[in-house]
């Protein structure tokens, strides 16, 4: 009986080490891009041609999001053309990112996107930075242009009046 005792014991004192050791405090989550998306196309590793000019683009995380470093400042969105800065609407929810500029994208315009080490996770963790570009879909007329000959077959003005 003495020797079962003793098992016992000892299958006790296991089962409350494995406890405490199982206890341990959960390490903080990396903070880094799952995936990155304009309207379902990929923007990691690619430079894609043909974004709609409405595009919403949503970016996933590993981590949720600490919705304070959101800014102006974390997340741009250039027209390269220009160097101008394009005003966006953002909106967190959890581990994703959601992006839209508040007037539509001009034609045929090369947009960089650029997510800095200012975006920070719930947990104070920095992200790593994330630049990619795209294209938006159609002709590239700079904004301020009054008239644009494409000379396609067709004579016409494609943007103003002038035909």
């Amino acid at each position: 009986m003495n020797a079962l005792m003793k098992i016992l014991i000892l299958i006790i004192l296991l089962i409350c080490i494995g406890n405490i050791s199982s206890c341990k405090k959960e390490e903080n989550p990396l903070f880094d891009l799952a995936s990155i998306t304009a309207n379902g196309i990929d923007l990691i590793g690619s430079s894609p041609e043909n974004v709609a000019v409405s595009a919403v683009i949503t970016a996933n995380f590993t981590a949720d999001i600490d919705p304070g470093s959101v800014t102006i400042s974390s997340v741009v969105l250039t027209r390269d053309y220009d160097s101008a800065t394009v005003v966006l609407t953002m909106i967190i929810t959890k581990r994703a990112l959601t992006i839209k500029a508040s007037l539509d994208l001009i034609t045929g315009a090369r947009y960089t996107l650029t997510i800095n080490s200012n975006l920070r996770s719930s947990h104070g963790l920095p992200f790593q930075a994330f630049t990619g570009s795209f294209k938006s879909i159609g002709t590239f007329v700079p904004s301020d242009q009054k008239a644009y000959w494409s000379f396609e077959e067709i004579a016409d003005d494609v943007i103003g009046s002038f035909d």
